[in-house]
């Protein structure tokens, strides 16, 4: 069941069979909210963040990046992120005086903060598999208390589509490429 406020931005069409519904914008100038859950604190934004970010701004719609590649989050279970897991396992050799630190927060207030000042009409997901059920319980609570369409994409939406969608916090799914797909 979809949210009044995403039916009110959105044009839902009735569909026979349950074949995939395609939502499409009812207002010209949606804001979009990507989100990029970095638990592993890798160094880099996977590539189809500045494609997806560069369709946005060609078309004229306002997004902002949700990145939490600098920051490490209290409640994460992990004791060591991918950097120091690859020194420790001497597969990358440390260097004296690199000792780059993520800033500790409670990730799951900055993303509320973030979507309460943006207030996004649709947040934009894209997760490995590793990553995708932490980013949820991260994005669920604000999106449903707000009534906040999410779409998931990335590798998980890929290869474990069936998984993807079932989550009580998705809204929409894009298999594959999503340039165009976000457009509509």
């Amino acid at each position: 069941e979809v949210s009044a406020r995403f039916k009110s931005l959105y044009v839902v069409p009735a569909s026979q069979n349950n074949p995939p519904v395609i939502f499409h914008r009812s207002r010209d100038n949606p804001r979009v909210l990507f989100a990029y859950f970095n638990d592993l604190e890798e160094g880099f934004i996977h590539p189809a963040l500045a494609v997806l970010g560069g369709m946005m701004r060609d078309h004229d719609i306002e997004h902002e990046l949700f990145d939490t590649s600098f920051w490490r989050d209290k409640n994460s279970p992990l004791a060591e992120n991918a950097r120091q897991i690859r020194e420790r396992m001497g597969e990358v050799k440390k260097v004296p005086g690199y000792n780059p630190e993520r800033e500790v927060v409670d990730i799951g207030e900055k993303f509320r903060e973030h979507v309460e000042r943006f207030r996004p009409d649709l947040i934009a997901l894209g997760a490995t598999s590793y990553e995708f059920n932490e980013a949820m319980n991260y994005i669920t609570p604000i999106s449903r208390e707000l009534g906040i369409p999410v779409i998931v994409g990335g590798p998980h939406a890929t290869v474990a589509p069936d998984r993807a969608i079932t989550h009580l916090g998705v809204d929409m799914m894009c298999i594959g490429d999503g340039e165009l797909p976000l457009l509509r």
